[in-house]
């Protein structure tokens, strides 16, 4: 008798609904519509944010470009200016080692 009947208990989702309750069909057309037309507006409100999201990713992309641009820029700069010391403190010794010597003669 017992072991006859099967007891159906409704399966309960984590958010505390009932199996049921989500597999419930719309009982009409306009609800079903409403139903459709939320889904369209959210799918196209996370199109939209994921558009603008890549938007703004591109300007990083292009500013961090930038940025490096400019620091290439200012190390070869900075590699130009320590040449050029370079070559003057070379050209200071080679001129103060000749005037060494014209002062040993001339003394």
């Amino acid at each position: 008798m017992g072991g006859d009947r099967e007891i159906r208990r409704e399966k309960v989702h984590p958010h505390g609904t009932t199996q049921n309750q989500w597999l419930m069909q719309p009982q009409t057309m306009e609800q079903l519509m409403a139903i459709l037309a939320e889904r369209d507006a959210a799918i196209q409100e996370r199109n939209l944010a994921l558009s603008e999201k890549k938007a703004v990713l591109a300007q990083r992309d292009l500013a961090i470009l930038e940025r490096d641009a400019a620091i290439v820029e200012r190390d070869n700069a900075l590699l130009e200016r320590d040449n050029v010391i370079a070559t003057l403190r070379y050209r200071g010794n080679s001129m103060n080692s000749c005037n060494w010597g014209k002062r040993k003669e001339n003394a």
